[in-house]
């Protein structure tokens, strides 16, 4: 990780994932060890901005998931409606290889934007303030080799 160039979301890029990968730059760049770095790490924010993206060019655009319509050559007539039924299928492969636990966090946190404190005060019984960022990492993690797979 010290080889690789650490990119920095555009400072208006307000999701939840951006911000929490900026507080973990500030930390790096502050000399906190890694282990005690606040937010996700590099790794974790490239898997969470490419699902998160995928999500957008599959659902916001279109607004109807591929399992609950039956594919017609209709839906083929452009391109472009044949990339986002592409993308759907691609996300929808790769967010069911993640375990209940993850879909639900990764889902809440970085695709529909919410913030962690929402999702811990969810949990029963509730979750004290900051576990959930250890349970986001994790999730994240296990994407990360879920990416690796499909390559």
């Amino acid at each position: 990780m010290k080889n690789r160039k650490l990119t920095t979301p555009h400072k208006n890029d307000k999701r939840p994932i951006a911000k929490f990968y900026r507080s973990w730059l500030q930390d790096v760049e502050h000399g906190v060890a890694e282990n005690k770095c606040r937010g996700i790490n590099c790794e974790q924010y490239r898997a969470a901005d490419r699902l998160a993206s995928n999500y957008q060019r599959a659902f916001m655009s279109g607004g109807w998931n591929v399992n609950e319509i039956q594919i017609k050559k209709d839906y083929f007539r452009n391109h472009r409606t044949e990339v986002q039924v592409q993308t759907l299928k691609d996300h929808n492969h790769t967010f069911n290889q993640l375990g209940a636990k993850s879909q639900q966090i990764i889902e809440h946190f970085c695709l529909n934007e919410l913030t962690m404190r929402q999702y811990e005060l969810k949990q029963v019984p509730q979750w004290p303030k900051g576990a959930g960022t250890a349970r986001l990492r994790e999730a994240l993690d296990e994407l990360i080799e879920v990416y690796r797979k499909v390559g």
